[in-house]
């Protein structure tokens, strides 16, 4: 058995476990051929035989490209995990720790994340349609160019979270705390943000046309070429907001602080 070089140059700082380059297809289930990093190998060769590994360490795991769609990993430790293109639609990922793991383009589509702690993790351009993102803890996350079409973010956890670009169409942010974090050019039309907190917000160039951010907090927030067209900004704080070319819900042009 043949260690991955890669992988072995990549080795997270302080992990505790052994390299294990592990195949499938030796196991007689020609689904998937990845190396890995695990503190605990029995854990992760649960997970590639049978895909479900609840509350289990697989913190510092190589499974980029893994195919593991409908996996169970409730409560699992990936925290630091390389998770790039990894594919775990429908997936059940609730309150696993995903600290610093690397999501990046990974296929999220329909998992259940609800819960889970997402603090510091790269996941740009992965895609998180329909899923289940509701009390998240996504602190300082890189989520920039995500697809998260008709997903609940519900009382989600975003502070400084970096979401440029991101296509977020008809999803649900109610009662998240946006608290600094940036939104600059993302598609967030249609959704719904009725009591969510996003003072001090970038969302520059975001399209907002339709969106239901009643009782919404935009304390500081930055609206510059903002597109609001038809969305519902009833009881919503405005005060210290920056309008300067931005579509107002009548469809006039604010441009008050250019």
């Amino acid at each position: 058995m043949s260690f991955d070089s890669a992988s072995r140059h990549h080795r997270p700082f302080g992990l505790r476990g052994s390299l294990l380059a592990v195949s499938l297809l030796a196991l007689g289930e020609p689904l998937l051929t990845v190396s890995a990093i695990a503190a605990d190998t029995q854990a992760l060769r649960q997970l590639l035989i049978s895909r479900r590994c609840v509350a289990c360490d697989l913190s510092g795991a190589v499974l980029s490209g893994a195919e593991l769609a409908d996996s169970n990993l409730t409560r699992a430790n990936l925290a630091q995990a390389n998770l790039r293109d990894i594919r775990l639609s429908g997936a059940m990922l609730r309150q696993a720790n995903l600290q610093q793991a690397n999501m990046t383009a990974g296929n999220f589509n329909g998992a259940n994340l609800s819960g889970a702690n997402l603090s510091g993790t790269s996941a740009s351009r992965a895609s998180f349609n329909r899923s289940d993102l509701s009390r998240v803890q996504a602190i300082s996350a890189d989520l920039t160019r995500i697809e998260a079409r008709e997903s609940n973010w519900s009382q989600s956890e975003l502070e400084k979270a970096q979401m440029d670009e991101a296509r977020l169409v008809q999803s649900s942010f109610t009662d998240a705390n946006f608290q600094g974090a940036s939104l600059r050019a993302s598609d967030l039309s249609g959704s719904n943000f009725i009591g969510a907190n996003l003072t001090d917000t970038d969302l520059s160039a975001a399209n907002l046309t339709y969106a239901l951010i009643r009782d919404a907090d935009f304390t500081n927030a930055n609206f510059t070429d903002a597109n609001l067209h038809h969305a519902n900004l009833a009881r919503s704080n405005l005060e210290g907001a920056t309008f300067c070319n931005t579509v107002m819900p009548d469809g006039t042009l604010n441009n008050d602080n250019c």
